[in-house]
């Protein structure tokens, strides 16, 4: 690849152009990535253009890769005709690459015949910035007003007189009144022209040295002398230093003097965070409010009386009726400072107006509130709405390019958040809402709904079965709730009278108009709709949507707010099944919209199907009837957009990753420019709010990413770093990661799926469609130990897909954890240091530094079946006992002989066996272990041709617990035995399928009675040749041995050829052997396939031995 890049200076603005080459056939995708992933977030702007040699016309492994590269980059690929001609042949490999489409003026192309078969490509970029028009408000000057009169005439103020009226509307008219008045006399409203000012850092010595500037610039102009030349330039850097280190002092003292409330005022002030960037109205005002407060879809009137006639025969839902109960001073006092909001509303009372003369008025909002409730009424001053239009996309031109902000009255959200609190507890308590809704209620959300879905696909996938998925999209839901229909829906809820009627009250008889800048519309009722920013109207939606979820009989479901996802599994050769299946619940959404009102987009409606990539490609090879809805075929998607997360049809992540590298250099760039002048505690606050949250978004809900995956998000994390202390691309940042106390992505993921494990296990809030998903270990009837050590059952699954989900990562990680971690007291003390440090070493300590950490890959490779449990637990003591004989290997000096003598302290259980587990931080090699703890295996052959003399004295039965794997030499005669080969383990070493550690790390070892494996001759022969031969393959150092005279070959029923010495036995050292069982372990293990497994609790103990070492193939001959 070969490319050109020039950096273009303009004022303040930097631009980067480039012009690359790519040779045809070059695999320079990595490398154009690195270049523009180094260069691109130090420009604001950038265009690259060139012949890239990809053609985009064509639908191939390049271009998807390409398109992939280029949005995770934030780069914006303009449409153009090929532009690249031979013959018949025409291509698309010229593009231009733009930071910012929308200053892309205009963009072309030009044939070039005659001398190139490429055309000319060419783009004009705006780099004007458009002058904002000077604006007048009308705003109350808060800093300059005098509290100690304001105080006084508060006091004199006779507020009984709103107590004595009887009516809400008169009651809220005298107050606001009252209220106005005094504002009016202590903080009057006056106007204020609204400008961009001058750079508060431009001092009158900066601007004398600016005039001076451009004076040496004028007179240069004139005589474009050398030292003229010099002259300018030298006082134009000293210019330009003087301003950078006057505006890097200034922002450094704002920043300082800010208090955290006014920081991000600051900050948006400075241009930096998500500021709403005021555009002119490019609609009509009064068209867009119809818009807005008009339904898009009008109930039939027969249709909407039997809804309700429907709704009114369905039986009362709650035991006891909903009252409303009055509130207190001390309740309205914490609800008023609990809502952030400055916005004035209709009645022109905000939040800072009210705060100075709150001890004074008090009693006269609790008044009217209670009045309120009591009534069931709702003040009407109150239900008028301003509405702010923001738009959708850069340039709307429709109606439906605009969204609307709700500003409501400051005290009507107080009243609303009274009865959210009364009317929740009344839905929780009585349980009315579905369980598998998320959206609006504690301790749900977005990523616990992810969680849900994202982990009913992959258990699928472990079964071998296809998902049909559907996301469907309601149009404008929010505003289509039928009023009437809500009432009844409230009503069947088991309602006091007094509360329906305030309800009602709530929801009739508003209005709202639209403001924009200094452009007010026309006021317009509205007749539809929960209110538009109300306190109480997800809750009501999700009050009116959780009648649909009865409709739905054959497929599963799940539903944030308005959005609804359906999906079925299915096996590959059911999927016509699946499709009907589907068909039948979307018909049944269809006929309950209709009935109640709302409207589904079709065009926005996306089908999917979930699987491995080898069912996909069978389901790709024959046409798929289409899904159906409403008469519009929906057409199948290999990725869907599902609550912000993208989820491909393999249930791979390369999308989703893209995107996320997408958000955080496009949020870079406008970072970059005031690097170097903000303090390092600024851009920490900054990098917190504004990237890390894209990275961490739903993150638990991919724990399958692959390493290529993980590393792009640790760049990811690495540049957000670079930002914080100007490092440079080359530069270390581990240090760096340390100073900041983050994690790096592994264990940062890790750290939240264990926080939200933690708030699983003891927030009483939580999902139940995910506390479902976590159950204790039940050794027998007594009381679990593992509910006082909060551990968890690993869930069974086949393959090693689902050991990746969350359910199974998560348990895997929090059974890791050290127990005082798992019982922290609060989620504070649980993300301390201490836990934090658990969490970084669950995954950092090597197969020698973690026994078990082994185990869990091998549970995972080999699926937690029953058999599998079996094999882990004799796998555990070969990983066992080679750790420690590695040990031992690595301690030169033998022990001292007083330490010999040393009795170790019995065990409370007999049956148990301790190994401490060394700590993360220890060099292995300097472990001082006593000889006594080295575990050993202890195995003995017998043949009626080859003789294996036992490996231990009869007096040494009762006393070794240890264990070994060996063979010896020196055997006589008289020690051959003609009968089947057997093979004893003389004790069978037991373990919990995942690690349970007690508070100092010590797990828990059970050595139950012997166990006897009868092996036929072949089996045995085998068994020895596979023993003996790692003893030469490994170049182990072994002791000489006697050897009798060869045997001729033998011709074993398979018809290979063995040779064997008289005894066949080999000696080898204790280490290698262990070495080898080990490895030979993982090998078979992983080998295993599924027609292999074996579940009888008798045979699994013989069978186990034979598939650790070698023989479990299907055709051996087992005898108990």
């Amino acid at each position: 690849m070969e490319y050109i890049l020039l950096e273009l200076n303009f004022n303040t603005v930097k631009f980067m152009l480039g012009v690359v080459y790519a040779p045809p056939n070059s695999d320079y995708l990595d490398a154009l990535e690195l270049l523009l992933a180094t260069h691109l977030p130090e420009y604001e702007h950038a265009v690259l253009m060139g012949d890239f040699n990809t053609c985009l016309l064509q639908d191939s492994a390049r271009s998807r890769k390409f398109l992939t590269l280029t949005s995770s980059l934030n780069l914006h690929i303009p449409k153009l005709d090929p532009t690249h001609h031979v013959n018949d042949s025409h291509s698309l490999i010229d593009h231009i690459l733009t930071s910012s489409s929308e200053r892309i003026a205009t963009h072309g192309q030009f044939t070039a015949s005659g001398f190139s078969h490429h055309d000319l490509i060419f783009a004009s970029y705006k780099l004007r910035i458009p002058k904002l028009k000077p604006k007048i408000i009308f705003q109350r000057n808060f800093a300059s007003m005098d509290h100690e009169r304001l105080a006084d005439d508060a006091a004199s103020t006779d507020w009984i007189q709103i107590e004595r009226i009887d009516n809400i509307d008169d009651k809220v008219k005298c107050f606001n009144s009252l209220v106005t008045d005094l504002l009016d006399r202590h903080a009057p409203l006056h106007p204020v022209r609204m400008k961009r000012p001058p750079a508060p850092w431009l001092t009158p010595a900066i601007r004398k040295q600016m005039a001076y500037r451009d004076a040496l610039r004028r007179k240069h102009k004139k005589d474009p002398s050398e030292a003229n030349w010099n002259n300018f330039k030298f006082v134009r850097n000293r210019c330009n230093q003087m301003i950078r280190n006057a505006k890097r002092r200034h922002i450094h003292s704002s920043v300082e003097n800010c208090s955290s409330k006014n920081l991000w005022q600051f900050l948006h002030s400075l241009g930096l965070g998500r500021c709403r960037k005021d555009q002119p109205l490019s609609v009509d005002k009064d068209g867009l409010n119809r818009h807005f407060s008009s339904p898009p879809h009008i109930l039939d009137p027969l249709t909407k009386a039997l809804t309700i006639s429907n709704i009114q025969a369905l039986p009362i839902a709650a035991s006891s009726p909903l009252h409303f109960t009055p509130v207190t001073e001390t309740d309205i006092k914490k609800i008023i400072l609990s809502i952030p909001s400055k916005a004035v509303g209709s009645d022109g009372i905000g939040r800072d107006m009210l705060l100075p003369i709150l001890p004074f008025i008090l009693s006269s909002i609790t008044s009217i509130i209670n009045f309120s409730l009591s009534s069931g009424t709702f003040p009407t001053l109150w239900k008028l709405a301003f509405m702010v239009p923001v738009p959708k996309i850069s340039s709307p031109v429709e109606f439906k390019h605009y969204r609307p902000i709700s500003i409501l009255p400051f005290l009507s959200k107080v009243l609303e958040r009274v009865v959210l609190r009364q009317f929740s507890n009344f839905l929780s308590s009585n349980n009315l809402l579905n369980p598998l809704q998320s959206g609006f209620r504690p301790s749900h959300s977005t990523c616990s709904a992810l969680i849900k879905i994202t982990d009913d696909l992959r258990k699928a996938v472990d079964d071998s079965q296809l998902t049909l998925l559907t996301l469907l999209d309601f149009s404008n839901a929010f505003n289509c709730v039928d009023h009437d229909i809500l009432l009844s829906i409230l009503r069947s809820l088991n309602m006091s009278g007094s509360v329906a009627e305030w309800f009602s009250s709530y929801l009739s008889g508003r209005r709202q108009r639209i403001r924009s800048d200094d452009i007010e519309s026309d006021w317009c009722d509205v007749t539809a709709g929960v209110p538009q920013g109300g306190v109480l109207s997800p809750i009501l939606f999700s009050v009116f949507i959780n009648t649909l979820v009865s409709v739905l009989k054959f497929t599963s479901y799940h539903l944030y707010a308005d959005d609804l996802q359906l999906y079925v599994s299915c096996g590959p050769g059911d999927v016509l099944e699946a499709i009907d299946r589907m068909t039948a619940d979307l018909d049944a959404v269809k006929n309950w919209t209709a009935n109640y009102g709302l409207l589904v987009n079709p065009s926005k409606t996306q089908v999917m199907f979930v699987g491995s990539r080898y069912h996909l490609a069978r389901l790709r090879n024959g046409p798929l009837p289409p899904v159906i809805f409403n008469g519009v075929t929906l057409p199948y998607c290999d990725s869907v957009k599902n609550l912000g997360l993208h989820i491909q049809n393999n249930l791979s992540w390369e999308l989703h990753v893209s995107e996320i590298s997408r958000k955080i250099y496009a949020s870079m760039h406008g970072l970059k420019r005031l690097q170097n002048f903000l303090p390092y505690s600024t851009k920490v606050t900054l990098v917190n709010s504004l990237l890390l949250p894209i990275i961490d978004y739903a993150d638990v809900c991919y724990p399958d990413l692959t390493e290529e995956l993980l590393d792009k998000l640790d760049r990811l994390l690495n540049l957000c770093i670079r930002y914080i202390f100007g490092l440079r691309k080359y530069d270390h940042v581990t240090d760096f990661r340390n100073k900041l106390k983050w994690l790096n992505i592994r264990h940062r993921r890790n750290a939240h799926i264990v926080s939200l494990v933690y708030g699983i296990v003891y927030n009483p809030c939580a999902p139940s469609y995910l506390t479902d998903r976590f159950s204790f270990f039940d050794f027998t009837d007594r009381p679990q130990r593992s509910s006082r050590n909060l551990l968890f059952r690993t869930p069974e699954h086949n393959a090693a897909g689902y050991s990746d989900s969350f359910t199974v990562s998560a348990v895997r990680l929090w059974n890791q954890l050290p127990l005082h971690i798992r019982q922290s007291q609060s989620i504070e003390t649980f993300k301390s240091k201490d836990g934090l440090d658990s969490l970084a070493r669950i995954q950092t300590r090597s197969l020698e530094g973690n026994l078990y950490n082994k185990v869990n890959e091998i549970q995972e490779d080999i699926s937690l079946k029953k058999y599998d449990y079996r094999a882990t637990q004799l796998h555990l003591a070969s990983v066992r006992a080679q750790f420690f004989n590695n040990a031992r290997k690595s301690n030169s000096k033998s022990p001292p002989q007083d330490a010999k003598k040393k009795q170790k302290p019995k065990s409370d259980d007999d049956h148990n066996i301790r190994y401490k587990l060394p700590d993360a931080r220890v060099n292995i090699n300097r472990l001082d272990l006593k000889p006594k703890s080295k575990p050993k295996i202890k195995v003995n052959f017998w043949s009626n041709k080859q003789s294996v003399p036992r490996l231990h004295k009869e007096k040494e039965k009762k006393s070794n617990r240890r264990h070994t794997v060996g063979s010896t030499t020196g055997l006589q005669a008289s020690d051959l035995k003609p009968k089947h080969s057997v093979v004893k383990v003389r004790k069978r070493v037991s373990f919990l399928p995942t690690p349970i550690f007690s508070d100092n790390h010590v797990p828990m070892v059970t050595v139950p009675d012997d166990l006897t494996i009868n092996l036929n001759e072949e089996e045995a022969n085998e068994l020895r040749e596979d023993l003996n031969s790692v003893g030469v393959t490994n170049g182990a150092e072994t002791s000489p041995s006697p050897r009798g005279p060869r045997s001729n070959p033998q011709l074993s029923p398979r018809g290979t050829k063995r040779r064997h010495s008289p005894d066949d036995c080999r000696h080898h050292n204790n280490e290698t052997e262990l070495e080898f069982f080990s490895k030979y372990v993982v090998q078979k293990l992983r080998k295993m396939e599924t027609n292999q497994r074996i579940y009888s609790e008798n045979i699994i103990n013989t069978a186990l031995m034979l598939g650790q070492l070698g023989k479990l193939n299907g055709k051996s001959r087992i005898a108990e």
